[in-house]
């Protein structure tokens, strides 16, 4: 091709137009782009180059361009409008002077010149994004990228791999001599084996290493892959791989291999059998301890089944435990699972399994891990505290029965004895001697309860069953009444009784007053009995800021107790020798059952004395104040009365007490007379027994509220020797409206008749006068309770000799 040619063809290939123009500014050659820029065919003739420039673009051209050219040689990005065949067509201009006095312009069209570096621009972006999600990928999977030179040694390096040999992106990365210093000395040499080869076969590598991070001297796991970059001929003339860090994979993996190490020692030692089944039952794992425990191989269980060493009778709640252990999801809450274990011998063992889920990748339960516990001698021992418990409990029924049983056959003639002997005192008025006489009696037998009451609590407080009954009252009439019962015994010896403070105390308060009762009773009558002269003072005071709690103290001025007899005071079955006259003992139970019943009520009790100065015994309690409405004065008028008791003696007495007050008395023998009497008559009161021949108490009362039309709504008094919340519990569900506990001191009975007469309007002979009268106040059926108490705490009125 020749030269005018060529160069015609290049001028016209190049995307943009160029204009040459002599000294003059005629055109003097201009290729294919500009001649289509500006309209003009290849057969027109050129002209100047300001005829193609638009007016103001050539006032441009003069004062701008060419003396820019003549003076500088050059002008670059002269913005001019070039007159096109659709109008102005704004274009870059860029001169230079051809040595001649002429120039060269090669014009850009403007448009495209804006596109382009807007396209520029935004692949420059896109490139510079990339990179940085490169290097933030490369950062989260601690991944970085490397070449190198071969022929000059230079290296590349990614943020990445910076970091990851602890050195700072901004430095220039090393070149590849010095590269083989981060690695571990122990590595080098494997690393540059690894190296060489792959430079000398061309084929990929990889390998696993550890570097050194220079300055802090820490040590990483590393792992790096590469491929070869050759040319042409094949020859090796640069590297390209990635580096991984490694540390935490590798750090982990041997941590995980130190720990099942330590949970292999385990297992292989325990003794304890560690087992891993799936979750049909199939072993893929057991501990020896299996063969100390069950005489198996620990690897001829692989593969068997978790029934084959199950009791057949327990394989049923075996696999339902540990279904709904795996139902349940509450995984933390593992259930022991006790089964019977086949022996390799044939014999069975107990044993306890505590599971353990093993979670698959999918959440689900893929295997259950167990640990499983020889219990035999537990079970053992279990077995025979179960047996022992049994006896233990049948042993105690037959002691309560037996406890009750004495308490009704001795309290029964008791009732007799100290309810004839005080009729009797009262009769024989002017009569000194035989009074005398009838005292003794009365109060023997009173020592006599004393002692079968002091036996009763202790048992019932040794089997933690006894209860308090917890109501309003007045603590300055409990002690009031206390002093009472014993002003006579004071009165023989020439002793006085001084109360203080009482009248003072706030009333009521909520406590169980039988149980204070018997309290003082006790300690009164410990301080009278071994007084020989003087008397003995009671107080009752608050404790300055003891938030409620009331002190009790009953000094006397006896002889006084040594300290080594303080110390015995409140033991069971103790008794401290005073060398008093009498000499008569006790059963030893009573300042212990002081003791155990102040603490049940939360308080404390002791004793201050010295040999020769008397004694003072105190306790204190916590007593709030109860508010409770105010009973009226007890309505002592006469009414029709039914006593139902076999017992003779028992009957006679409560016939004679009644009658005293006015009260018209009919007996019946048994339940059923009862029954059939209340059929035939209206009475306003009936004083029930409770165990009798042919109809009990308890029969007699529901038949009584169920078929008696006359007497269906009368008070219903229970008369028993058995106390307590369960007979009282008994007797209130049989129809019963209170408790009176045998034998019965004459006034409690008068007041609790006065009681129940009292608590509803009544017309003597009616049966409508009696109605509403069991809905009366429950409270009222408390009132058992007050009743037992009032003459059961009579077990330390005279039992001389001995403090108890």
């Amino acid at each position: 091709m020749p030269d005018a040619m060529a160069d015609s063809w290049f001028l016209d290939s190049v995307p943009c137009g160029i204009v040459a123009c002599d000294n003059r500014g005629r055109v003097v050659r201009a290729n294919a782009f500009f001649r289509t820029l500006c309209g003009v065919s290849a057969d027109q003739p050129l002209q100047s180059f300001h005829h193609y420039l638009t007016r103001p673009s050539r006032v441009i051209l003069n004062a701008q361009v060419l003396p820019l050219l003549q003076r500088a040689g050059q002008v670059r990005e002269a913005t001019l409008d070039v007159q096109g065949t659709g109008g102005p067509v704004p274009v870059l201009l860029n001169g230079d002077c051809d040595g001649a006095g002429g120039y060269v312009f090669s014009l850009f069209p403007a448009a495209d010149r804006r596109q382009h570096e807007r396209e520029l621009l935004l692949a420059r972006k896109e490139l510079n994004q990339s990179r940085d999600y490169l290097e933030l990928a490369e950062k989260l999977a601690s991944v970085g990228h490397w070449h190198n030179e071969l022929a000059t040694g230079r290296t590349f390096w990614s943020p990445e791999i910076f970091r990851i040999a602890g050195l700072d992106p901004e430095s220039p990365a090393p070149l590849m001599s010095d590269v083989a210093s981060l690695y571990h000395e122990d590595d080098r040499r494997m690393v540059s084996s690894v190296m060489e080869t792959a430079i000398r076969t061309g084929e990929a590598f990889s390998f696993a290493s550890r570097i050194v991070r220079p300055g802090s001297g820490e040590v990483r796991h590393v792992e790096c892959s590469g491929i070869c970059e050759t040319d042409v001929h094949g020859t090796v003339i640069g590297l390209f791989g990635v580096f991984r860090d490694n540390t935490d994979a590798v750090q982990f993996q041997a941590d995980l291999a130190a720990s099942e190490s330590r949970y292999r020692l385990l297992a292989d030692h325990s003794n304890d059998i560690i087992t891993i089944f799936d979750v049909a039952g199939t072993i893929s794992y057991m501990s020896p301890a299996i063969s100390k425990i069950l005489g198996y191989d620990p690897d001829d269980m692989i593969g068997r089944h978790v029934r084959d060493v199950v009791h057949p009778d327990d394989f049923a709640s075996v696999q339902a435990a540990y279904r709904g252990y795996i139902a349940g999801r509450q995984w933390d809450d593992a259930p022991r699972i006790r089964y019977r274990a086949l022996h390799k011998d044939g014999h069975y063992i107990w044993a306890e399994a505590n599971p353990t889920v093993i979670l698959g990748d999918d959440h689900r339960v893929a295997a259950i891990q167990d640990v499983v516990r020889d219990i035999s001698r537990q079970k053992a021992t279990e077995d025979a505290l179960a047996r022992a418990s049994v006896e233990a409990n049948a042993a105690a029924d037959a002691k309560a029965q037996f406890l009750a049983t004495m308490s009704h056959e001795l309290r029964t003639p008791l009732t007799s004895i100290i309810g004839f002997s005080g009729l009797l005192r009262d009769l024989l008025s002017g009569q000194d001697d035989l009074r005398r006489h009838a005292l003794r009696i009365q109060t023997a037998g009173q020592v006599l309860l004393g002692l079968i009451n002091d036996i009763l609590d202790h048992s019932k407080l040794e089997a933690g069953q006894l209860e308090l009954d917890l109501a309003p009252a007045s603590v300055a009439e409990v002690v009031a009444e206390t002093v009472d019962l014993l002003q006579m015994q004071a009165d023989a010896k020439g002793l006085y009784i001084d109360i203080q403070g009482v009248d003072d105390l706030p009333s009521p308060v909520l406590i169980d007053d039988g149980r204070l009762r018997q309290i003082l009773l006790n300690l009164i009558g410990n301080a009278v009995k071994f007084t020989v002269s003087g008397g003995v003072t009671v107080t009752a005071a608050y404790l300055p800021g003891g938030a409620g709690r009331l002190k009790f103290s009953v000094r006397d001025t006896g002889p006084g107790i040594s300290e080594a007899g303080q110390k015995a005071l409140f033991q069971r079955f103790s008794q401290v020798d005073l060398d008093t006259h009498d000499g008569s003992g006790g059963t030893g139970l009573g300042l212990s059952i002081c003791r155990q019943l102040v603490e049940l009520m939360h308080g404390t009790i002791g004793v201050t004395s010295q040999p020769g100065e008397g004694a003072e015994f105190w306790f204190d309690l916590a007593l709030p104040d109860a508010a409770t409405e105010a009973a009226g004065a007890a309505d002592h008028q006469p009414g029709r009365l039914l006593v139902v008791d076999d017992q003779d003696a028992v009957a006679d007495l409560l016939v004679t007490l009644l009658r005293r007050h006015g009260h018209v008395v009919d007996v019946a023998r048994n339940g059923y007379d009862a029954v059939e009497a209340c059929r035939r008559s209206v009475y306003d009161l009936i004083l029930m027994d409770i165990n009798m021949p042919v109809m009990d108490g308890f029969t007699a009362s529901r038949a009584i509220r169920d078929s008696s039309p006359l007497n269906r709504d009368v008070p219903i008094l229970a008369l028993t020797a058995a106390g307590g919340s369960a007979r009282q519990q008994a007797c209130l569900a049989s129809g019963m409206n209170a408790l009176l506990l045998k034998p019965v001191n004459p006034a409690t009975l008068s007041d609790a008749v006065a009681l129940w007469l009292s608590s509803a309007p009544r017309e003597a002979g009616t049966a409508a006068a009696m109605a509403g009268r069991t809905s009366a106040h429950l409270e009222r059926d408390e009132f058992a309770h007050s009743a037992r108490d009032a003459q059961s705490p009579l077990n330390a009125q005279s039992n001389e000799g001995t403090r108890t």
